[in-house]
């Protein structure tokens, strides 16, 4: 018994940097997360709507460790160009211009044109954007957290909500990146599912979570297969990795794209066929 208890307290003793129990703290944790080599617990502090979405995060957490490894192996291979393309994230920063996968993201996911859905293949000019963003994220996946200690910070709503800052500023206006307090005291980030561009992609179902899910897993794999390609030699710059992971990644990702568009076509035919049906 005593045994036990001593094992219980130091893994009580182990577990306590990562407390929740303030907005703050909890951006604090994720950057310890990150310098202990843990972020595939970065998901623990998302708040989760329902077991599908839980299911959904444990997932992107275990995608997130693989490219936390992979940005280890990149920085021991590459030195000198992954420093040179943290300067030019830094500059960009400063310029108030944003290099992270979520900003692309949020801009590839906003409304299009006439809101058509794109027709034929990916242009070149996709392709090198697409290669751009995977170079900044697998050189640096995390760097935004390490150096943001003076300009993120949270600000109280009411008792059990808040809104995270950036320069004291609300993130992704006019909405914001929101956090909120369980009634275990904890407090979570809030994915904002209502911002443009998330909202229409965001998972609804119990099969589009499935579909989301198909492509993490697809990245996690595209990712642990770059991991031994740059530790055993086989790829020989930054540039050359990006590429490799366009070619193993863009093709299959984009099948899943299309799959989520196949499936969100025919729930809303099915929705309109139930509202016209007779009664």
């Amino acid at each position: 018994m005593t045994v036990v208890c001593l094992g219980a307290c130091l893994l009580g003793c182990e577990r306590s940097p990562y407390s929740q129990a303030s907005p703050d703290e909890t951006i604090q944790t994720a950057r310890l997360m990150v310098e202990r080599g843990e972020a595939s617990r970065l998901p623990d502090l998302i708040w989760a709507a329902n077991e599908d979405e839980r299911r959904l995060f444990t997932h992107l957490g275990r995608m997130l460790g693989s490219l936390q490894k992979l940005g280890v192996a990149i920085q021991a291979k590459f030195p000198q160009e992954v420093g040179e393309l943290k300067a030019r994230a830094e500059e960009a920063a400063n310029k108030g211009q944003s290099t992270s996968l979520l900003s692309q993201m949020t801009q590839s996911m906003g409304p299009q044109r006439g809101n058509r859905r794109r027709q034929g293949p990916p242009s070149d000019a996709e392709r090198s954007a697409f290669d751009d963003t995977l170079s900044n994220l697998f050189a640096d996946p995390y760097g935004f957290l390490e150096r943001s200690s003076e300009r993120l910070s949270t600000v109280y709503i009411t008792d059990n909500t808040a809104a995270v800052m950036w320069d004291k500023k609300p993130v992704l206006p006019p909405l914001g990146l929101a956090m909120k307090q369980e009634t275990n005291g904890d407090w979570y980030i809030v994915i904002p599912t209502a911002l443009p561009g998330i909202s229409s992609a965001w998972p609804r179902s119990k099969e589009e979570y499935q579909v989301w899910g198909s492509l993490i897993t697809t990245l996690d794999k595209t990712i642990i297969d770059l991991t031994a390609d740059v530790e055993l030699g086989r790829v020989t710059t930054l540039d050359e990795v990006s590429k490799r992971a366009g070619e193993k990644a863009f093709i299959p990702a984009a099948m899943v794209f299309y799959a989520f568009g196949q499936l969100r076509d025919a729930q809303k035919k099915e929705a309109a066929q139930s509202v016209t049906a007779p009664k």
